[in-house]
């Protein structure tokens, strides 16, 4: 069973069903909060100050690797680990999204945040045992394109909730559109219930200690690395959170931002990924990182006339593409580092946490301040900033990897 786990052309496809559902539910959820509910609020008439608290609900995303020790450490049963983990936040995040839908957003806001934010958490914790469970299972040749799946099914996860919903809130109202994504979300429980942890996986038990070393240690010799890991949020993360209230500012009705950003974006984003198998499978992981790094600061050029008032759909769309059509590329690459970075310890949850978590953290950070910078200096003078410190993380990314391995690796 260890061999065939390893080997990409006998790897179960029950193995990849499940990966795909799970990357799919842990980002309806997500992208709901992210686009459609912003726009519902800033429709109700919520100022930009107060829409900065619904970024609050990236803070669990941001600071999940304070738990992470505990995941590789605990709940480790004779036949399953990370799967007990799963099946839990699964079933908590059902449950989570069916009792925010009675709460009402011009009623029961600070409760509905609330909830939200414990949905959050669990969709963190959630993510915490499936990266862990991908750092385990799949073989280094098999990493990036585990990737590429992660960002593909999460663009479908995020089309659904933060588009979909969106296109179909003014027809179903709050309620409705809650009670679906619980729906959808419970499919990927099913499935999961009937899924044999393989034993391939299974590794030498940890203590919560030596599972928390791992938030130094990863670091050691990859100092660059954090930099240019903490930097790239600067860049995406202002110039699209602008995206979505500047245009309810200029009269865009929900339906189509949903499309617009959710559907449109998301289906650009999974082209992306198609693309990428073919670029990547080119060049090694660092030069992957390096191109990836180049083109999304020449792609986020393309949101500049939005942010200056050009909210014509063509400006909107062209902008939309250039956002989607590199951040997939340049996720997928730097994940496939991560992987590979934490596949070689005994706490992957912890060192590949830690990696990821951070940057979340500024880019938690990132969007807050994005809000209140458009607030005093307009839209524009936050686009050009993010722009200026994508490219900067592009120029950064020649110097920071050029010392590191450059072997290739096949999909």
């Amino acid at each position: 069973r260890q061999n065939m786990l390893q080997h990409p052309k006998t790897l179960p496809h029950s193995v990849w069903y499940l990966f795909s559902s799970l990357y799919v539910t842990q980002y309806i959820g997500i992208g709901f909060i992210s686009v459609a509910l912003i726009a519902i609020l800033r429709q109700q008439g919520y100022s930009l100050s107060q829409l900065a608290m619904v970024q609050l609900m990236a803070l669990p995303a941001a600071l999940k690797f304070l738990w992470a020790p505990f995941i590789d450490s605990w709940g480790r049963t004779a036949h399953s680990h990370y799967k007990n983990w799963l099946m839990l936040a699964q079933a908590s995040m059902v449950l989570t999204l069916f009792g925010a839908g009675f709460l009402q957003p011009s009623v029961h806001l600070q409760a509905l945040l609330l909830v939200l934010f414990c949905f959050a958490v669990l969709t963190a914790t959630q993510d915490l045992a499936l990266d862990a469970l991908s750092c385990k299972v799949f073989a280094p040749n098999q990493r990036a394109s585990v990737s590429l799946l992660q960002v593909g099914c999460g663009l479908v996860g995020n089309m659904i909730g933060g588009g979909l919903v969106l296109i179909l809130y003014p027809h179903w109202g709050w309620k409705m559109c809650l009670l679906v994504m619980a729906i959808l979300t419970s499919l990927a429980w099913l499935q999961l219930v009937f899924f044999p942890e393989p034993s391939a996986i299974q590794f030498k038990a940890n203590t919560l200690y030596n599972s928390a070393k791992q938030w130094t240690n990863v670091w050691k010799g990859n100092k660059g690395w954090l930099i240019l890991l903490l930097l790239y949020p600067f860049g995406f993360m202002p110039i699209f959170s602008i995206l979505t209230p500047n245009l309810v500012d200029h009269g865009w009705a929900l339906p189509d931002i949903g499309f617009a950003i959710k559907v449109f974006g998301s289906l650009v984003g999974i082209c992306a990924v198609v693309l990428a198998r073919f670029w990547f499978k080119r060049h090694s992981r660092v030069r992957n990182v390096q191109n990836a790094s180049l083109l999304q600061a020449l792609c986020l050029l393309t949101l500049i006339p939005p942010a200056f008032g050009f909210t014509g759909r063509i400006w909107v769309y062209v902008g939309v593409f250039g956002y989607f059509i590199s951040l997939p590329l340049l996720y997928a690459s730097i994940t496939a580092v991560m992987m590979d970075k934490a596949a070689h310890t005994d706490a992957p949850a912890t060192a590949y946490t830690i990696q990821n978590a951070l940057p979340m953290l500024f880019a938690f950070i990132a969007a807050a301040l994005s809000m209140s910078l458009a607030q005093h200096f307009g839209y524009a003078f936050v686009a050009i900033l993010a722009v200026a410190c994508s490219a900067t993380a592009a120029l950064l990314s020649r110097f920071v990897l050029s010392t590191t391995s450059n072997k290739p690796h096949e999909f």
